[in-house]
């Protein structure tokens, strides 16, 4: 199964916490977006955990912002009026007909069937 890994999973596994690592290892290939690929990065307090965070990230295909996911993201945007970042994460997982996996409940639907809110911390 495929899956676009949001930047709070991402996150959690650098914390240490159990459930995301649990939650990475059930998929054959992880995808993540170009905008929670910042995310992570940005949270890197120094660059030796910048440079940790990036070498685990080539283990996952980045998805660009093209045209096919900036139309998704508009489209996304106005029906569930989601701030841009979170349309363009959530794009980048249908446009790649991946599972979306999030802890954001507040922005994503958990009812959606291609979203997966694993764990709440």
């Amino acid at each position: 199964m495929i899956a676009c890994i949001d930047s709070d999973v991402l996150i959690d596994y650098f914390d240490g916490i159990p459930a995301s690592a649990e939650e990475l290892a059930r998929y054959d290939k992880l995808l993540v977006s170009r905008i929670s690929w910042m995310e992570v990065l940005v949270g890197a307090r120094t660059p030796g955990l910048r440079q940790v965070r990036e070498d685990f990230l080539r283990h996952f295909k980045l998805i660009e912002l093209d045209a096919a996911v900036a139309r998704r993201a508009i489209a996304l945007r106005q029906e569930h009026r989601l701030l841009f970042p979170d349309a363009i994460v959530w794009a980048s997982a249908l446009v790649h007909r991946a599972l979306l996996i999030t802890r954001n409940t507040k922005h994503f639907p958990r009812d959606h069937p291609g979203v997966r809110t694993p764990y709440i911390l």
